[in-house]
Parts: C-alpha cells; sequence; structure tokens
C-alpha cells in the first residue's frame, strides 16, 4: 500500500467527500475550550505559509518580527533533492506553541488573522484521506470539542457528505491505495463497512458483544488479514464474512465470550502505563497529569501500588491492596452501568466507528493488532472514566441526584478521559508501550482482548 502526504495537492479536484456528522458538526470553540491545541505535538509549517508569514512580518513591529523569527526551526534537507522543512518550536519547560499567546489564543491569529496559520493549526482537528476516488475527512479525538461532538449524539458516526469549499483553502491529503495486490490493504474498506454494519451496529447484543465479536472476526482472518500475505485468495475471508452476518452466529460466539472473567492485575498493568514516569520532558501532560492525579486519589492505595515493582506487588502485603483496588473499580463500574448502561455503549460504539475511521489498517502489521490497540485504548478510557471524581460523586449521591444531573457528569467525566486518552496515547507512545507490556504477559491475543473488553 503506498500512503503519503502531498502538501502541494488540493483535494478539491478529488471526487466526492464524505465524513460522519460529528465532523460536520465541528467548531472550534476557541477560548470556551477547557485546553488548547498549542501544546505536546510537532507543528509543521507548510512552506507556502512560511514564504508568507516570513514576507508579512517584515511590515510588522520589530518585536512580532523577532518573536516570529525565534518561533521557527529551520530543518536543512539531508539529501540533495530533499527540500527544507520547518516546523514550530515548542517553549522549553511548557512545550507549548512560541505563538501562544497567555489568554490560550494564538498571537499569529490575532495580529495577522486566519488566513496566514500554517494547514496544520487551521485544519486541526481535521484528517483528509484519499481514497477510493473520494475524499474522507475525519476530526481526531484529540481535541475536546471534537470528542463531544463524537460522543454525545446518537447519531454521530453516520456518514454524510461533506463540502471541503467551508474549509476557505485547499488541503493536503494523504493517499490510500486500494490497488495493493495484498488482501489486507485491497480489502480494507469492505471489511471496515461489514464489521460497522454488521457488528457494532448490532443493537440485539451488548456493546461488549459486538466488539468480542469484530475481535473474533479479526483472529478468525489473521492468517489472510496481515501486511506479508501476498495471496490474494480471500475465500476464507468471505467464509468468515458470511457466518458472522448471522446473528444466530454472533449469538454463539458470544456466549463463549460470557465465561471468561478478567485478571486483577489487569487495573495495574493499564495504571502504570498510564503514568509512564519515562514520558519525554517535552511532552508537558498538565491536563492529563492532573486527571490521573484525580483518578488515582480516589483510590486509597493506587498511587502507593504504581510505584512498586511487580515482585513487591505479588507480595502478601501488596496483594491485598491490589485486589482492594479491583474491587472498587469494579464496583464503581457496575454502578454506573447499572444506572447509564445506554449512555457509556453510546460513548464506545461511537468510539469504536470513529476508530475505524480515523485510523488506517496500514498503521498495524494485521487486523488483529490494530484491534487489539483500540480495545487497549478503550480499557484505558474506562478505567478513568469509572474511576474519575466527577462520576465517583455522582455514584455517592444516590438517588439524591437525578437522571439528568447524572448523565451531565457522566458526559463530561467522559469527554475528558477521552479525550486525554486520545491526544496521549494516539499521538504518544503510551499505546506502543502499553502494548508491549500486553505482550510481556502474552496478552497480545484473543484471551488478552477478552480481558480488556470486559475491563
Amino acid at each position: 500500500m503506498s500512503g503519503g502526504d502531498d502538501p502541494k495537492d488540493d483535494v478539491h479536484a478529488h471526487g466526492d467527500a464524505v465524513t460522519l456528522n460529528y465532523t460536520k458538526r465541528f467548531g472550534c470553540i476557541g477560548p470556551d475550550c477547557e485546553d488548547h491545541c498549542c501544546y505536546f505535538w510537532r507543528v509543521d509549517i507548510d512552506k507556502n505559509t512560511y514564504e508568507k508569514m516570513k514576507y508579512a512580518s517584515q511590515f510588522a513591529p520589530q518585536a512580532t518580527r523577532e518573536r516570529y523569527k525565534k518561533a521557527i526551526r529551520v530543518h536543512k534537507p539531508k539529501k540533495k533533492k530533499e527540500l527544507p522543512r520547518y516546523t514550530m518550536r515548542m517553549v522549553e519547560g511548557s512545550a507549548n506553541c512560541a505563538m501562544l499567546e497567555p489568554n490560550g489564543l494564538c498571537h499569529i491569529h490575532a495580529v495577522f488573522g486566519e488566513k496566514f496559520l500554517s494547514d496544520t493549526c487551521a485544519l486541526y482537528p481535521r484528517k483528509f484521506t484519499h481514497v477510493a476516488g473520494r475524499v474522507e475527512v475525519s476530526a481526531v479525538a484529540s481535541c475536546p470539542e471534537s470528542c463531544r461532538k463524537l460522543l454525545l449524539a446518537e447519531d454521530a458516526t453516520e456518514e454524510v457528505s461533506f463540502d471541503l469549499k467551508v474549509l476557505g483553502r485547499p488541503v493536503p491529503k494523504t493517499h490510500l491505495d486500494l490497488r495493493d495486490i495484498r488482501p489486507y490493504y485491497r480489502s480494507m474498506l469492505e471489511i471496515r463497512d461489514f464489521v460497522i454494519r454488521n457488528i457494532l451496529r448490532d443493537k440485539e447484543q451488548t456493546v461488549r458483544q459486538r466488539l468480542f465479536n469484530m475481535i473474533w472476526f479479526a483472529k478468525r482472518t489473521s492468517g489472510i488479514l496481515r501486511e506479508d500475505n501476498y495471496d490474494q485468495d480471500t475465500a476464507a475471508v468471505d467464509k468468515e464474512k458470511a457466518m458472522m452476518a448471522s446473528p444466530a452466529v454472533r449469538g454463539e460466539i458470544a456466549k463463549r465470550f460470557a465465561k471468561l472473567e478478567t485478571p486483577s492485575a489487569l487495573v495495574m498493568i493499564l495504571a502504570r502505563q498510564l503514568v509512564r514516569p519515562n514520558i519525554p520532558k517535552t511532552h508537558m501532560r498538565p491536563k492529563f497529569n492532573r486527571l490521573i492525579s484525580g483518578v488515582f486519589g480516589t483510590y486509597d492505595d493506587l498511587g502507593k501500588l504504581v510505584g512498586l515493582t511487580e515482585e513487591e506487588t505479588r507480595k502478601a502485603k501488596y496483594a491485598g491492596s491490589l485486589e482492594g483496588v479491583w474491587k472498587e473499580y469494579t464496583t464503581r463500574r457496575d454502578l454506573t452501568l447499572k444506572r447509564a448502561q445506554a449512555r457509556v455503549d453510546q460513548y464506545l460504539v461511537n468510539y469504536a466507528v470513529y476508530y475505524w475511521y480515523n485510523r488506517h489498517v496500514s498503521e498495524a502489521p494485521n487486523l488483529m493488532t490494530f484491534l487489539l490497540r483500540l480495545v487497549a485504548e478503550m480499557a484505558c478510557q474506562k478505567f478513568l472514566l469509572f474511576s474519575h471524581p466527577k462520576v465517583l460523586a455522582a455514584i455517592r449521591a444516590g438517588d439524591a441526584m437525578d437522571d439528568a444531573t447524572f448523565q451531565t457528569q457522566l458526559d463530561e467525566a467522559a469527554v475528558e478521559s477521552f479525550y486525554n486518552v486520545s491526544r496521549f496515547m494516539e499521538h504518544g507512545t503510551i499505546i506502543t508501550s502499553l502494548e508491549k507490556a500486553l505482550e510481556g504477559r502474552q496478552l497480545n491475543s484473543l484471551a488478552g482482548a477478552v480481558y480488556l473488553l470486559k475491563f
């Protein structure tokens, strides 16, 4: 499969554009947002924006000229045929963009206007993929407002048309070439549509059952849907699809899923990866760190346990503490689901559909790994959601809190948990580290997926 970004190419000229409802409804809320976009990650500056700003800044006050000059890092090409790259410097100690103002707004936007923003800044959180003769537009859940639109509307993941002209600028795109002979790539859209339509949207099953059926399908087709398989015979995949299209078959698979239990040690695997002390200093996570601190603070021993080695945790005096954390977590989870099962199901189904649209199978060596990453990410989201201080307060309030207020508290906790996990797992190295931690315990498998889904 070929893929790449072409900053000079304009997708306006390439077929129809489609998106999901939540992306079409998204609009930046600026200073009203609980977070800002201008920290943690690298910001690329396209050449057109660099040249335009270089010229415009010559007519600005000296302080503005100097600030912009210091903010841009020019990366000289390493090879003769390569072109220079430009990135925005991050402020040491905060990892904020050098153009970020104390009020949370952009200096460039305020002084020069929106047209002088780079494509990266102007188009975030949207992504554009040219595939199968059309452009697919998605929005990453690492933006709080995008995440809110994704989680809180029942029809958030329904596919709709999208007018690229409303963006006011040509947009760069990533190509996904489905002409690759490998079935894993060639059948990507077909598999995605099948899973979403026949499995994830099956309202006769619980969300756990739907997600397990999705993993079961990936496991059963893992010999074919992998990047190192060039055999074009997909008869076995077609056979599995035909079986999984049957509600009766999906029901039988769900019965097998019901018999397995989740080990309490899983809570420590997830918790350790969420705190990861070896995060690079350039990857400041103030919002995420406050969330983790608040969540861990609601458990008596979790903060202490995370700092112990695995050998220390296994000792008798700590084993009881671990079981206590696990019991407390499952109690909170079950009480939340008892009152708001449908709402939590909506979060998870919407996020799963989003994952299929926003991520591409080319990021993983096979379909099983691609989906194990999803359920691992979801396990972290569930841990933070069911352990969130707002959710704990709502549970403790009991009948004294009406259903509407309970849902508001739950929604706020869900957005904070999901967008933070998306920002610091999808865009960082935590998901890779978590994947390795699970692999080290032989949990990068169907059994591991079961544990993560039941978490």
